[in-house]
């Protein structure tokens, strides 16, 4: 059976067994659009060889990233993807981006659903995160938010930002955090596209409770959000933004609004390589 076919089956399955929407945090996290492009753009750029970043001349090294410059590359060992971060002068903000995965076929197929306690966080009591998540992450952490934590020495008044789709969007989520709480006054703002559920209830009201701002866009009905089920104890950070019928629906801080992409009985795949105009997984540029 096709592996789409089968986890679309699960996900409908999933749906009729799914628990009551966790409770409102309440969360103040404000969407806006620009901002949202703007780091798709470094999301999707994420994608392409470490040549093109470094005198940023790939497909999608224009527009409102014009300018930026790479301090940083490191890849993975287990998950073999990509991390960049570096600075905007003009916009004033230092970016860290993360590569999504290659190939979504396999990294569904290959997605380890079990989780791991999420260690060393001050008064993170009972957040639980994807254990291949953390372990991909944890593969370049260090150095990456030494590195993060540098560019915010030598430019104090930039705003800090993580990104990434698919993949690239839990490590975006996991790697605000380790900077925020691990680097303390260095205050993340993160945009993902796409991405997976990272962790269970408490984890993502830690998440909350650490990050200023989040924003979460999934577009129509991409699959791999859906992922892993919630059934298995996982639950998404809000806010989640909808990217549904030509425009950009704010959802409640649930971050599993019945009325958004929670709403989509049948998840697709095809939904997940565009996002905002932009063919994201493969360096393209605008679809």
């Amino acid at each position: 059976m096709n592996v789409f076919v089968l986890v679309t089956l699960l996900a409908v399955a999933a749906a009729c067994a799914m628990p009551a929407a966790a409770r409102l945090p309440g969360a103040s996290y404000t969407w806006d659009e620009k901002t949202a492009y703007t780091m798709l753009e470094y999301a999707s750029a994420s994608y392409c060889d470490e040549k093109d970043l470094l005198d940023w001349s790939c497909n999608v090294c224009v527009g409102n990233t014009t300018g930026f410059v790479l301090t940083g590359y490191w890849t993975d060992p287990v998950t073999k993807t990509e991390s960049f971060s570096g600075y905007h002068a003009e916009s004033k903000a230092i970016i860290l981006a993360h590569e999504g995965s290659h190939n979504t076929e396999n990294w569904i197929t290959n997605l380890k659903f079990k989780k791991a306690d999420l260690v060393d966080y001050p008064n993170a009591t009972g957040a639980k995160v994807h254990r291949g998540f953390q372990e991909a992450w944890e593969g370049v952490g260090q150095e990456v938010s030494d590195h993060v934590a540098d560019l915010v020495e030598r430019f104090p008044e930039y705003r800090v930002y993580a990104t990434g789709h698919s993949l690239g969007g839990a490590l975006a989520v996991l790697s605000s955090l380790y900077v925020t709480v691990k680097k303390p006054h260095v205050p993340v703002h993160v945009y993902t596209f796409g991405a997976p559920r990272v962790g269970n209830d408490a984890f993502q009201l830690y998440f909350q409770s650490q990050i200023e701002n989040a924003v979460r866009v999934v577009h129509s009905t991409d699959i791999v959000p859906h992922l892993p089920f919630r059934f298995l104890g996982y639950h998404h950070a809000p806010l989640e933004v909808w990217e549904h019928n030509g425009g950009y629906k704010v959802c409640n801080g649930s971050g599993e609004d019945p009325k958004c992409s929670d709403s989509v009985v049948v998840p697709t795949a095809s939904a997940h390589a565009v996002y905002m105009g932009i063919k994201v997984n493969g360096c393209h540029a605008r679809s």
